[in-house]
């Protein structure tokens, strides 16, 4: 399951140890991501895209960390039934949470794709 992301920074990040686990974790749903691993994914998701956290803390500081595991999902273009396999959540509960943090982040109503579409839009470096 190979995936195409746009911009020649998110290149870089198909190839880190981490998104490779994310892949495989995908294929062998009955395995958990380990603190580890989410550990792994926060240090990738700080070097590769720098801003991201900072930008979405700044601009929501109660942002729960489940929510910023969403928002870094989101933001590395995996679809809502992968991230509720990666978080051994169902779709449902990915699907709402994403219109919630949605109407909570920016005040908007609408679907999980517009705030994917926002998530996706935050840059990762200055």
């Amino acid at each position: 399951m190979a995936k195409t992301l746009q911009q020649p920074l998110e290149a870089s990040i198909l190839g880190t140890s981490i998104y490779q686990r994310l892949l495989y974790m995908l294929n062998h749903p009955s395995e958990s991501l380990t603190n580890e691993d989410w550990d792994a994914l926060d240090v990738m998701v700080d070097g590769q895209l720098p801003m991201f956290r900072s930008t979405l803390y700044n601009c929501f500081p109660n942002l729960r960390g489940s929510d910023y595991q969403i928002c870094m999902l989101v933001r590395l273009h995996f679809r809502p039934s992968e991230i509720a396999t990666l978080i051994h959540r169902s779709l449902p509960y990915v699907t709402v949470n994403r219109r919630r943090m949605l109407t909570k982040f920016f005040r908007e109503h609408g679907n999980g794709a517009e705030f994917d579409r926002r998530i996706r839009e935050i840059k990762g470096k200055k």
